[in-house]
C-alpha cells in the first residue's frame, strides 16, 4: 500500500527510516571493549528502532531519558513533528524519539565548542540522565539525518555516573567511528545507527556522559549535532524477531492509513473506502503479541503472514466485498496508458466525475481507462457489480474543450466460461459535461467472468483513445442486501360484492418492490377487518358489506407499507326477488280471509324481517340467505283456510274457515210440499237434524237435503275419513254420524291405516275388517269406546318417512237387535314426499 495514505507523522517516521537504512554500507557498528572495529556492514534491511539496536539490546525508553550539553543552537533548520523541541537544536532532540529533529552546538558566540590542535577540548559533552538509575549495557549514536553531515561525531569517550555518587567513571576511551565519503559528500549510506556494546554490564547507573573528541561534515570538528542517543540496557533481543515486529508495526501502519481514506477525496461524509469490521481484531491481535515479551519468531511470522494475507473489504448499505481497483484483472487493453488503479486515465491524479452543474465528485478508488479499452476480472463468488460510471472533467477544459460533450460508451458483460459474454449494462449517453451515473448490475448465477469495456466513441471512430472513461468506486459484492425503500400497491381501491357471483367477491392486487432488484422480496399482506374482506397472497376476498384496508408490507422492512381500501357491497337480488314475491301474493284478492292465520301472520313477519334486512348492510350473506330462505318458506307455505261451502235450499254460501273451526248450520225452511231429511258432507249424508254443528278439517261441501213429503226418511250410518301431513306427522281423521232415533247404540269409533307397503290388506278389507281380528301385521288399529251418535276421531303418527299412508274410518254400534256393525268410510292417502 503507498504510504501516502498514512497520517503524517507515521510517514515522516517511515519514511526518515527508509531513507536512513536502506542502503547501509559503513553503517551500524557494534564496538565492544577499548578496540572498536570498524566499517562493518549494517543489516541492508535494518531500520531504527526505538526499542532495540540492531544487535538485539533493549533500549532504556526515551521517554524514561532527559538531555543535556555544554552547547546547543536555539535554531536548527531540520526538525521533526513531535520533536521535543521543534525548530531548535536542543539537546533534549537526542533522546526524543524523532530521528529528523536534532541536537546541535551552538553556531557562534563563546558557547560554541572549544577545540585546539584539530580537536575539542570543551563545551563538548552531552549528558544523558536515566529516569531510574539500572543497568546498562551500551549505548547508540545516530547521526543526523539530512544530506550534509556537520557535526557527525568520529570519536568520543564514554564516561557514567552512579546514583547516589558525584564521581563519573570512564567506560570507553577514544571510540572511534568512521564513514564513506564524508563531508560535502554525505550520504544515506552514512546515516545509519551506531551501536556501542561495553564488555560487561555496569551497574546502578543514573547519568551517561558523551565526551565529543571529533566531528566531521562541511566543517570538521567545529559543530557536534546527533538525531537520536539511546542508552542500552543488559536485555538482549533476537534481532531478527525485532526486524519482523518493525515490519508488522509498519504493516499495520500502511493498513491503518488505508482505512482513514474517505470513499470521496477529502470528503468525510462520504464514508470510509474499507469496513473495520474483520480489521480491528486482526489489528488488535497483532498489536498484543507485538506487546508480549514471551511472543515467539514464529508467532509473530503468523502475524505478518496474516496481515499480509488479509482481504481489504468495504462494508456499505448493500453488502459487502472488494473494491476492483484492489484485484488484478486478468486482461486489460486500452487505448494508451494502460489499466490505471485507483487514478484517472492520465495517472497523474485521482479520479473526478462531473455529479451536476456545482459537484465535483473525486473519488480515492476506481479504475480508469483510455477509451476504447477492454478490462477482464475472474468474478467467481460475486454477486453484484457496482460503480459511477463518466468521463473523467478534466477534459471539460482540455484540448480547448473538444470532448466536454462526446459521448462515450460504457458496457459490462458476464460469462460462464471466459469466452461467451453475454451483455448486463449498456450506455452511450455520458460525457464529460454530461454527468455520471451510478449503476448496479446483478452477476448472474455461475458467473465466473466480467468484462468492463468502454468502445470507440463516435468522435474518434476507433482512432483516439481521447476519452478518459472512469468506472469509479467500482465493487464487487460477495454479499448483497439491497434494502427496500418503497413498496406499491397496482390498485389503492377495491369495489367488491358479497351474495353475488364468485369474480364479484374476489379481487387480486399485485404488490411492486423498490428498487425493482431489493434482495427481499417478501411482503406480508394484512386486512384490518377479516369479518370484511381477508387476504391471502394479494387474493382479497370479500365476506360481508363494510369497509376493510388492506396493507402489504416488506417483512424485513415491516415500516415500508402500502394500503387498499376496500369497499363490499351485498348482492341483495334474490332478497328483493323474494320480497316482490310476498307482496305480489299479499295483493290477491281476499289475501286476509282466505288464507289460516298463521300461514299469512308467519309471511307477514318474515317480509318484515326481509325489509329490514334491505337496510341493514352489518348483516352476512349467510344471513341474508336465512332470511330469504325464512320468505321463502312462508310463500310457499301459506295454507289456505278449508273453504266450507254450504248449500242450503238453493242458497250457496261459501265460508273460509280455519281447521278446527266449528260451523254451525240450520236448514232452511223447506219448499212447499218438501220436508227437510239431512245434511251431506261431500254428498255423504252426515246429520238427521236440521241444525248441523261440525268441525272444519277441509274443504268441504255441506248439502242441505229435502224430500217429499210423503216419503219415508231413510237414516243410514255415516262414516268420512281424511289423511293429511304436517310438521313431521301424519293426521288421520275419522268423522262419524249414527241416527239417533234408530235405538242404535254406539260403542266404538277410529281409523285402519297403513303404509305403502299395506296397501293391498287395507284394499281387500272392505266391510269385513273388524277390529278385533290382526288381518294383516301392516294394519294400524286406532280407536277409542264412545257413545257419541256424532263426533270426529283424531289420531297423529310421528314419522318423515318417504311413502304413501292410506286409513279408512270407522264406527261400530249396536242395533236394536243386539247385533254388532262396523261400517267403513272410502279409503284415504296421503303421500309424504
Amino acid at each position: 500500500m503507498d504510504c501516502k495514505y498514512r497520517k503524517k507523522e507515521e510517514v515522516d517516521k517511515i519514511m526518515k527510516m527508509k531513507q536512513t537504512f536502506a542502503l547501509l554500507c559503513a553503517g551500524a557498528m557494534v564496538i565492544t571493549g577499548s578496540a572498536f572495529p570498524v566499517n562493518v556492514q549494517a543489516s541492508a534491511d535494518w531500520v531504527w528502532n526505538e526499542e532495540v539496536s540492531e544487535s538485539g539490546y533493549k533500549k532504556v525508553p526515551y521517554t524514561e531519558l532527559t538531555t543535556t550539553a555544554d552547547t546547543e543552537a536555539d535554531n536548527e533548520s531540520s526538525t521533526g513533528e513531535g520533536a521535543a523541541s521543534p525548530g531548535t537544536g536542543h539537546a533534549v532532540n537526542a533522546t526524543d524519539g524523532v530521528i529528523t529533529s536534532y541536537y546541535h552546538s551552538c553556531y557562534s558566540g563563546d558557547n560554541q565548542p572549544n577545540r585546539e590542535d584539530g580537536a575539542l577540548t570543551g563545551n563538548n559533552t552531552i549528558t544523558v540522565e536515566l529516569q531510574n538509575a539500572q543497568s546498562i549495557q551500551g549505548i547508540t549514536y545516530l547521526p543526523r539525518q539530512d544530506a550534509f553531515g556537520n557535526g557527525t561525531v568520529t570519536e568520543f569517550s564514554v564516561s557514567v555516573q552512579k546514583d547516589g555518587t558525584e564521581n563519573w567513571e570512564n567506560v570507553g576511551n577514544n571510540l572511534h567511528i568512521s564513514y564513506n565519503n564524508p563531508g560535502a559528500n554525505w550520504s544515506a549510506e552514512n546515516k545509519s545507527e551506531k551501536e556501542f556494546v561495553f564488555d560487561a554490564e555496569v551497574e546502578n547507573v543514573k547519568k551517561v556522559k558523551l565526551t565529543v573528541i571529533h566531528t566531521d561534515g562541511s566543517a570538521p570538528n567545529q559543530h557536534i549535532s546527533a538525531a537520536e542517543i539511546s542508552i542500552l540496557t543488559p536485555v538482549k533481543k533476537d534481532a531478527e524477531t525485532e526486524a519482523l515486529k518493525i515490519r508488522i508495526r509498519e504493516k499495520l501502519a500502511q493498513m491503518e492509513s488505508q482505512m482513514e481514506l474517505n470513499v470521496l477525496s477529502g470528503n468525510a461524509d462520504s464514508g470510509k473506502v474499507y469496513s473495520r469490521a474483520k480489521f480491528d481484531p486482526i489489528k488488535a491481535e497483532a498489536e498484543a503479541k507485538l506487546a508480549q515479551e514471551s511472543t515467539t519468531k514464529e508467532e509473530l511470522e503468523a502475524v505478518f503472514q496474516q496481515l499480509e494475507q488479509f482481504k481489504m473489504e468495504f462494508q456499505d448499505e448493500l453488502g459487502t466485498g472488494v473494491y476492483v481497483s484492489d484485484l488484478t484483472h486478468l486482461s486489460g487493453n486500452t487505448a494508451w496508458g494502460g489499466v490505471k488503479k485507483d487514478l484517472c486515465p492520465d495517472g497523474n491524479r485521482l479520479i473526478a466525475i462531473k455529479k451536476d452543474t456545482s459537484t465535483i465528485n473525486t473519488y480515492t478508488k476506481g479504475i480508469g481507462a483510455h477509451e476504447p479499452s477492454s478490462i477482464v476480472y475472474d468474478v467467481t463468488g460475486y454477486k453484484m457489480f457496482s460503480a459511477d460510471i463518466g468521463v473523467e472533467n478534466h477534459q471539460i477544459a482540455s484540448d480547448g474543450g473538444v470532448f466536454a460533450n462526446v459521448k462515450a460508451k460504457f458496457k459490462v458483460s458476464t460469462s460462464t466460461d471466459g469466452s461467451n459474454y453475454t451483455q448486463q449494462y449498456y450506455a452511450e449517453d455520458l460525457s464529460a459535461n454530461g454527468g455520471l451515473r451510478s449503476i448496479r448490475v446483478k452477476l448472474p448465477e455461475g458467473t465466473t467472468h466480467m468484462k468492463l469495456e468502454c468502445p470507440a466513441s463516435a468522435w474518434n471512430n476507433g482512432n483516439g483513445g481521447k476519452l478518459h472513461t472512469c468506472w469509479a468506486n467500482a465493487k464487487l459484492y460477495e454479499t448483497v442486501e439491497i434494502a427496500v425503500t418503497g413498496i406499491t400497491l397496482d390498485q389503492d381501491a377495491l369495489a367488491l360484492k358479497v351474495g353475488g357471483t364468485e369474480e364479484q367477491k374476489t379481487a387480486t392486487l399485485q404488490a411492486a418492490i423498490t428498487p425493482e432488484d431489493a434482495t427481499d422480496q417478501e411482503v406480508l399482506w394484512e386486512s384490518d377487518n377479516e369479518e370484511v374482506a381477508t387476504v391471502d397472497g394479494g387474493v382479497v376476498t370479500a365476506h360481508k358489506a363494510g369497509n376493510a384496508t388492506i396493507k402489504v408490507s416488506s417483512v424485513n422492512y415491516p415500516n415500508i407499507t402500502a394500503q387498499c381500501i376496500v369497499t363490499v357491497t351485498r348482492d341483495d337480488t334474490a332478497l328483493e326477488e323474494a320480497i316482490a314475491a310476498a307482496e305480489s301474493r299479499m295483493k290477491e284478492e281476499n289475501f286476509a280471509e282466505k288464507y289460516t292465520e298463521a300461514t299469512r301472520k308467519a309471511l307477514e313477519d318474515d317480509l318484515a324481517d326481509a325489509k329490514a334486512a334491505k337496510d341493514n348492510t352489518a348483516l352476512s350473506v349467510e344471513e341474508v340467505k336465512l332470511i330469504v330462505e325464512s320468505l321463502k318458506t312462508s310463500i310457499e307455505g301459506l295454507q289456505l283456510k278449508a273453504v266450507v261451502t254450504i248449500n242450503n235450499n238453493g242458497n250457496t254460501e261459501t265460508k273460509y274457515c280455519e281447521v278446527g273451526d266449528q260451523v254451525r248450520v240450520v236448514a232452511a225452511q223447506a219448499p212447499e210440499g218438501k220436508k227437510f231429511s239431512h245434511w251431506t258432507v261431500n254428498e255423504k249424508p252426515i246429520c238427521y237434524n236440521e241444525s248441523y254443528t261440525f268441525t272444519v278439517y277441509k274443504d268441504i261441501a255441506v248439502t242441505s237435503v229435502y224430500v217429499e213429503e210423503a216419503e219415508e226418511i231413510q237414516k243410514e250410518v255415516s262414516v268420512l275419513c281424511d289423511v293429511s301431513y304436517a310438521n313431521g306427522r301424519v293426521k288421520f281423521l275419522s268423522k262419524y254420524s249414527v241416527p239417533t232415533d234408530a235405538d242404535y247404540k254406539v260403542i266404538k269409533a277410529g281409523v285402519v291405516a297403513t303404509d305403502s307397503t299395506g296397501y293391498a290388506a287395507i284394499q281387500e278389507v272392505q266391510q269385513e275388517l273388524t277390529l278385533d281380528t290382526t288381518a294383516t301385521t301392516r294394519l294400524k288399529k286406532y280407536g277409542v269406546n264412545t257413545d257419541l251418535y256424532l263426533a270426529n276421531f283424531t289420531q297423529y303418527l310421528k314419522t318423515s318417512r318417504t311413502t304413501t299412508w292410506y286409513a279408512r274410518g270407522y264406527v261400530t254400534y249396536q242395533d236394536n237387535s243386539g247385533e254388532q256393525h262396523t261400517v267403513y268410510s272410502d279409503m284415504a292417502q296421503y303421500t309424504i314426499r
